[in-house]
């Protein structure tokens, strides 16, 4: 079955649960009210839904015949180091004697990081291209609130917009990333969006991920449609890599029986996930980014990467820094197609509406 809408496949019961996220409606919350995934039943490191609509004929076809797609993404949380970053890094540099790095930051500090900026967007393009591969950044663009207060001071739209817009005219993405309040409110992402468009050259921002993987169904796909988002991509657990919802492909999502006006990304690896949560070294979270991929080809879906620019910086997070590289070789030589979230949606949509 080509070409056909995912909400026209019927799935049985148990994959309806996992799709349409009853299995969560019991779930416990943590302190920034998330579902955590080791408080849900399932395996969560297999696209089960996906893998039952696949065997019931659902196929994608992807630009240039490739086996599937990886969406590359970044959160930009700092748009340059603060100062508890900077202290660490200094250490680092100097534990290392690496005077070089230790100038280079220091440098940067007393330019306010215009003559140097270890967390530059920039940089993170650059290693991409190299790869023939393009990606989405997710921009802040909140006032001050909680938890976004002490981002405040270390986050400047205009210190960003030359960068941003040069990424955009040479084919990258710029999305939202919505604050930490606005995951279910509207009014604020319609808010934070315009401020976010303010700094750019006419562009739009078509996507969104919610600061901190907030969400909660349906209230917060129902805000990201209201404030007028092509897609979002902010499905994920935290605590575990792997299919939240079961999909690794995009899909519609469903309210109260009717499919809503936006697209969902699913987002399937984070880079904190591992280090913040699992608590793996790099090796052991390559290993497992392999086999989550292998099961995303084996379907021909979309696995969705999220590295933040921050973890591009080898001297504070050394083999993790390198490892984005990595992980390019290999997807492109499994045949994926290394690419943005807006390039997703805009190929979704002219083949499965």
């Amino acid at each position: 079955m080509r070409n056909v809408p995912l909400s026209r496949i019927c799935l049985d019961g148990e994959s309806w649960r996992v799709f349409s996220l009853e299995r969560e409606v019991e779930a416990p919350r943590d302190e920034h009210g998330r579902v955590l995934a080791r408080d849900v039943d399932g395996n969560h490191l297999i696209p089960t839904v996906s893998e039952e609509l696949y065997e019931k004929g659902f196929r994608v076809e992807w630009p240039g015949g490739r086996r599937f797609a990886v969406c590359l993404t970044h959160d930009v949380d700092w748009a340059y180091p603060p100062l508890w970053h900077v202290k660490k890094a200094l250490e680092a540099a100097c534990s290392r004697h690496d005077l070089g790095a230790a100038l280079l930051w220091g440098l940067g500090s007393v330019s306010k990081w215009h003559l140097y900026n270890p967390y530059s967007l920039r940089q993170v393009a650059e290693i991409e291209a190299g790869y023939s591969a393009t990606s989405s950044f997710f921009v802040k663009a909140t006032p001050r609130e909680l938890l976004d207060e002490r981002y405040e001071r270390y986050y400047d739209l205009e210190f960003l917009a030359g960068e941003l817009n040069r990424l955009i005219r040479e084919g990258w993405e710029v999305g939202l990333h919505g604050g930490y309040l606005s995951y279910n409110n509207p009014e604020a992402l319609i808010r934070e969006k315009a401020i976010l468009e303010s700094v750019l050259e006419g562009y739009k921002a078509a996507g969104v991920r919610m600061h901190y993987l907030r969400f909660t169904y349906p209230s917060t796909w129902l805000a990201v449609e209201t404030a007028g988002f092509k897609y979002d991509t902010t499905l994920a657990f935290p605590d575990s890599p792997g299919f939240r919802n079961g999909m690794c492909y995009p899909f519609r999502p469903v309210v109260d029986g009717r499919e809503i006006g936006i697209l969902e990304i699913p987002l399937a690896v984070m880079d904190t996930t591992f280090w913040g949560y699992m608590r793996l070294q790099p090796q052991e979270a390559f290993g497992l980014i392999s086999k989550i991929a292998a099961a995303v080809e084996k379907v021909g879906g979309v696995l969705t990467i999220l590295w933040h620019n921050n973890t591009f910086n080898e001297l504070l997070y050394g083999e993790w820094s390198r490892m984005y590289r990595r992980m390019l070789s290999h997807f492109k030589s499994r045949g994926a197609w290394l690419t943005d979230c807006l390039s997703i949606y805009e190929h979704w949509l002219s083949f499965y509406g």
